[in-house]
């Protein structure tokens, strides 16, 4: 299938979910530990994470229909899968027809599966399902990356000075929204050139830039707080509103916003767990 198609296919999802619910699909499902497949032990990442998130279920061990029959299990009936999305890069030799030289050509490469949540499955797979859920802790984050913090009247990104501005803790009420509001703009600080160098241009120059990057923090902020067992806070009908209409005008803004979270918190956790998170942040495929 063409990757024009799957974009479209996982993009279309993704809108009909936040029109039917009213609510961003990366604000839900906190109580668990993020989506994982549970044959391979690795997390979905990017678009993935949102597509299993958005499906409301309590497990977060996720199969294919190999990794079924390999567990000894069965999906029950009339269950429908979810589609994730797997991506990498083809390589191909080709000659040069004028100078005869070879080089090699690098083309995207993209398709969708299915796969099924644990909760899926028909009774009798012998797997525990009581989780232990291992949360991150957001200050060891914020210390690990230790970003340059003045305090002000609310939160910000400053290019210029590389630095984020945040309120006092105590004007937040709680240290959950504390830490959502600093992750947020900590998504933002890993733009900077000196780190994972993304475009971000104000909204007055470009406004579609300015939204995608926007965008960019929202998923990267809930990844963030999903790690650490942060609920990510009730977004406003009218906010719901604008990101469906920045989605349907620019039907692959998701998943190249959801991949450039996904490097971003990649960065973030190879500073705070560097054994543990840095050794993936350049497979692409692991990305969407």
């Amino acid at each position: 299938m063409a990757n024009n198609k799957v974009k479209e296919i996982v993009t279309e999802r993704i809108i009909r979910f936040i029109e039917e619910n009213d609510k961003l699909p990366w604000s839900v499902g906190f109580n668990t530990a993020p989506p994982q497949s549970y044959v391979r032990k690795n997390r979905y990442h990017g678009t993935n994470y949102i597509l299993t998130l958005m499906r409301g279920f309590s497990s977060p061990y996720w199969f294919t229909f190999k990794d079924v029959q390999k567990i000894g299990g069965r999906i029950r009936k009339g269950e429908a899968g979810t589609i994730v999305v797997y991506y990498n890069i083809r390589e191909f030799e080709k000659q040069d027809p004028v100078t005869g030289e070879t080089y090699l050509e690098r083309i995207p490469f993209m398709r969708y599966y299915r796969v099924w949540n644990l909760e899926q499955l028909e009774p009798g797979h012998g797997i525990d399902e009581n989780v232990p859920v291992v949360r991150e802790s957001a200050e060891a984050i914020v210390a690990a990356c230790a970003p340059t913090l003045t305090f002000g009247k609310k939160p910000h990104y400053a290019p210029g000075t590389d630095s984020i501005g945040i309120p006092p803790i105590e004007r937040y009420g709680d240290s959950d929204r504390y830490y959502e509001a600093l992750f947020h703009e900590l998504i933002h600080w890993t733009g900077h050139k000196s780190r994972c160098n993304r475009e971000m241009k104000p909204h007055s120059m470009d406004r579609g830039s300015y939204a995608l990057e926007e965008l960019v923090a929202e998923i990267g902020c809930a990844m963030l707080c999903h790690l650490c067992g942060i609920p990510v806070s009730e977004n406003q009908a009218a906010y719901v509103k604008g990101w469906l209409e920045a989605l349907n005008n620019d039907k692959g803004m998701i998943i190249t916003a959801a991949n450039r979270a996904q490097t971003a918190v990649d960065y973030i956790m190879s500073l705070a767990k560097p054994d543990v998170e840095g050794s993936r942040r350049l497979n692409p495929s692991m990305v969407l």
